[in-house]
């Protein structure tokens, strides 16, 4: 009797396995299944890496919960594995892995579009994938240059190469199509304001009676699109604003009165503030916070500190 193949991966091996389907799935692919494993097998693939990372520290990180690992549970993954907050919180604290805070945005990100996948089958264009991919995947190649050993890819050479040489073919895709679209953003920038898109990350959200990113194509209304640019490029939540105490960067616009203005001076590449539903823009010194109501409005030569609303119910009492 012919013994049956044990098919195993080690955990570094299936992380830089699911990447490397990700990129067939969007080279190779043409349809919108293709988009969704994409997605899925670049999150998973992701996720196992950094778990790999952490593994090497020592496996007992790999538990949620540290103080219910076990030799036996660990050998048969019968466990429940760490998560992402707290494989990065670990990676930072107990392995000194540094992570900047635009890498930390595109994998919640990331993280996001899973789960709006998992569980809403919402699918992003193949663009905006294509787009965001490319971040990704320098993250992921510069992790394992300065995190892993040499002696840790010596089983994953093949599929390394297959990464590596693929970088190249999404990055000549973002340049053709940035060159194709340069003269419409040109002729965009001259009437309203261009900024960074809340799903591809490029500079190519048009705000003209609503927003249209001229890369990838998504587009939506002003207040919510303010909305996933707090979300997606500030890396800013709602609700953890709520729940701590902290400040949501999104407020009334001086201007046209809708709820989508943003401050957006933690960006280095959107600085200054920005409404996503009349395409105005300001830089940080024109306008301040109200020193009465806390609420931003625009600052002139007369400047007293307050708002028009305040000043003029200062003057009616």
């Amino acid at each position: 009797m012919v013994k049956e193949k044990e098919i195993a991966f080690s955990l570094l091996e299936n992380g830089l396995d699911f990447i490397s389907s990700a990129i067939d799935h969007l080279i190779d692919g043409s349809d919108k299944s293709d988009v969704k494993y994409g997605i899925l097998h670049l999150s998973s693939g992701v996720g196992l890496i950094l778990k790999y990372r952490l593994s090497k520290e020592h496996w007992s990180l790999l538990f949620q919960n540290v103080d219910l690992a076990n030799k036996v549970s660990f050998e048969s993954g019968d466990f429940i594995s760490v998560n992402s907050k707290t494989c990065i919180d670990r990676l930072k604290g107990t392995c000194s892995v540094d992570f900047d805070e635009k890498t930390l945005k595109q994998l919640k990100h990331l993280r996001e579009r899973r789960n709006r996948l998992e569980h809403f089958g919402v699918v992003d264009s193949e663009l905006a994938l294509k787009a965001s991919f490319v971040k990704v995947l320098n993250f992921v190649l510069d992790f394992i240059d300065e995190n892993l050993e040499e002696d840790d890819l010596e089983d994953c050479q093949e599929i390394m190469d297959n990464i590596r040489s693929s970088l190249g073919k999404f990055e000549d895709f973002i340049e053709h199509r940035l060159k194709t679209i340069k003269a419409s953003l040109e002729a965009a920038e001259k009437s309203t304001c261009v900024t960074l898109c809340p799903t591809c990350y490029q500079k190519a959200l048009v705000i003209d009676d609503g927003v249209k990113c001229y890369f990838c194509g998504y587009s939506n209304d002003g207040e919510k699109a303010a909305n996933e640019f707090v979300e997606n490029i500030l890396g800013e939540s709602k609700y953890s604003a709520v729940k701590d105490g902290g400040e949501y960067p999104l407020y009334y616009c001086v201007e046209c009165g809708n709820e989508s203005m943003v401050n957006a001076n933690n960006d280095e590449e959107a600085t200054g503030w920005i409404c996503f539903s009349c395409g105005y823009e300001w830089d940080q010194k024109e306008i301040d916070y109200c020193t009465s109501c806390g609420q931003p409005y625009r600052v002139n030569d007369d400047d007293i500190g307050l708002c028009f609303d305040c000043i003029e119910q200062k003057l009616a009492d």
